[in-house]
This record gives structure tokens, C-alpha cells and sequence, in this order.
């Protein structure tokens, strides 16, 4: 495994480069993350603050430390200096650094109920973001086990199995009800759901 040096004044030197507008990495980020911010974080040591900044658009920060393809690397100005910040490393250091945590609750409950058929990524990011909102969310989910094809699709040596599990163990207890073993179309019927839940979030892969 890389090891990669967060307790840094150079990493954050190297990261604050980018002083106007966007930062490169954080444009090519598909989720947006404030990578400055908590690259910033991290070099002063506060990995707990760190990891707020993380959660603010990730709730699996863990898994995107290990088998993200980080397009955030490919854009890093550091790449026209000498290499790139590490930066799904740092993310990932950051996680495994704190250890157990719990997502953010949300502020206020909302009482419209939102179905999400398919939890894979997008899935989860979608619950995500609609439970911190205080809507009421349900993932219905094919295969007996959640994740996606994070779970059938990638082997455990890269992401093992129990990290994954405490992600998905997060979001339940954040308030995201999971149903697995449910096949849209035969056990519960399009229409049925249409007429049960305010809307509906597709994410098949």
C-alpha cells in the first residue's frame, strides 16, 4: 500500500496553490468535494474536521479512498510542477484515521417519501442527500446485498466486504430504510410504488 504523508505543511502549501476560482481538482471531481478544504484539514492534523468536509457530499469516503478512479489526480495542478497530491489516499486516511463516526442527522422531517430502486452508488448518494433533507427514504434492492455492483462488482481484496457494510449500516441508521431482495417489476410493481411514494429515483446502473 502507498503511504502518503498528511501531517505536512508542504501538502497544504501544494494544495493551496490553487487560490482562484475552482480548483482544478475539485472541477473534475464528479461529486465536487471542497478537496482544498480538507486537504488543508488534514495538514494541521485535525482529521475529525476533516472528515466533516468530507461528509458534506460523500457518505462513504472510505470506499471512494480506495476504488475511486480519481480524475481529481489527473487535473491536479501540482502535475505541472512534479506529481500529484495522493488524494484518495488522504481521503481514505482520513476515514480509517477517525474510525467510527455517524452521518449527519437532518435538521427537520419532511413527510414526503421517496422511493430509490437500485443501491448502488447512485442510489446511495441519492438516499444520501434526500435523508439529510428529512425525507422519507426507501432503496429497494434486487440482489440480497446492497452496494451495487461495489458489491458483486469489485473483489474484497480492493474493497473489502465489512467496509462497506458499515457504510450501508450508517445510512440505516441515519434513517434510510433498505429492502433487499425486492425486484421492481415483479415484487413491487411500477405503479404500485408511483402510488405510494412522492417520487421515484431510478438508479439500475
Amino acid at each position: 500500500m502507498r503511504t502518503v504523508t498528511v501531517h505536512s505543511q508542504i501538502d497544504e502549501e501544494k494544495c493551496n496553490r490553487c487560490q482562484k476560482g475552482v480548483a482544478p481538482c475539485e472541477a473534475a471531481c464528479p461529486i465536487h468535494q471542497d478537496i482544498q478544504e480538507y486537504v488543508s484539514l488534514v495538514a494541521k492534523g485535525l482529521h475529525g474536521e476533516a472528515l466533516d468536509v468530507l461528509l458534506r457530499n460523500n457518505p462513504m469516503p472510505e470506499i471512494c479512498g480506495r476504488v475511486c478512479t480519481h480524475p481529481c489526480m489527473s487535473n491536479c495542478s501540482r502535475n505541472d510542477v512534479d506529481e500529484p497530491l495522493g488524494l484518495p489516499y488522504i481521503e481514505r486516511f482520513v476515514a480509517d484515521q477517525v474510525g467510527d463516526y455517524e452521518l449527519p442527522r437532518p435538521d427537520v422531517e419532511r413527510t414526503a417519501r421517496i422511493a430509490i430502486v437500485g443501491s448502488g452508488p447512485s442510489g446511495i448518494m441519492c438516499a444520501y442527500y434526500l435523508r439529510r433533507k428529512g425525507y422519507q427514504v426507501t432503496v429497494l434492492e434486487a440482489l440480497p446485498v446492497s452496494g451495487g455492483m461495489l458489491s458483486v462488482g469489485i473483489p474484497s481484496y480492493r474493497l473489502p466486504r465489512d467496509i462497506l457494510d458499515k457504510c450501508v449500516d450508517r445510512l440505516r441508521r441515519m434513517g434510510v430504510e433498505i429492502r433487499n431482495n425486492v425486484k421492481v417489476g415483479s415484487d413491487e410493481h411500477f405503479e404500485d410504488l408511483r402510488s405510494h411514494y412522492d417520487a421515484i429515483f431510478i438508479s439500475i446502473g
